[in-house]
């Protein structure tokens, strides 16, 4: 692959009870890159791009390729691949901050019985949509997501949250997804189980 800059696919894991964001794969010209390891993670911009993103130095291999050191950015829901050119970057950062990894934990605001935070893992294609494909619930179970609509601002009047609301199906019922920028959350009863959009219990 030449060296350069360019959109990608990412692959993520959003770890919502923390607040943390790990890609776990980017695909490119065809090629899938599994990320073995996040060298560092800090927020800051490029010379091509406006604006502040984070930027992600990863260590990759794609099947029995050697390991490569490159350089994830991302800005909002756009992920750029940036490839090392002999060991330097091709693209320089225009600023650099704060060690980005330390994300603030959920504030108590979203201490609420009737929402469920929920670790998500998550594909962003090259035009920047989101697309969840699996989930973990507050047990720790984990559930593949059987269908995904179009996610669209909404509110959960259970959860007290307005964002993007995707409807799923997990397990042949129904139910809704709620994005709240990287937070992730499911409506729930009480008893801590899925509700469906009727307000049945999943499982």
């Amino acid at each position: 692959m030449n060296s350069g800059e360019a959109r990608v696919n990412v692959g993520v894991i959003f770890y919502s009870r923390t607040n943390k964001v790990k890609p776990t794969f980017y695909d490119i010209h065809d090629y899938r890159y599994d990320i073995l390891d996040i060298l560092d993670e800090i927020q800051c911009g490029t010379l091509k791009r406006c604006g502040s993103g984070v930027r992600y130095h990863v260590l990759s291999a794609c099947g029995n390729e050697d390991r490569r050191r490159s350089y994830l950015f991302r800005f909002g829901d756009i992920w750029y691949l940036s490839e090392y050119d002999n060991g330097i970057p091709d693209i320089q950062t225009r600023y650099s901050g704060f060690n980005y990894s330390g994300r603030k934990i959920i504030d108590v605001r979203y201490d609420n019985p009737y929402k469920a935070s929920v670790d998500v893992e998550a594909i962003f294609n090259m035009s920047g949509r989101v697309k969840p494909i699996a989930f973990w619930w507050e047990d720790g179970t984990f559930y593949d997501i059987d269908f995904v609509g179009v996610g669209e601002r909404a509110a959960s009047l259970k959860a007290g949250i307005i964002g993007q609301r995707y409807p799923i199906r997990v397990r042949g019922r129904e139910t809704f997804l709620f994005r709240d920028d990287d937070l992730w959350f499911m409506e729930r009863k009480g008893n801590h189980r899925i509700l469906d959009v009727h307000g049945r219990e999943v499982v």
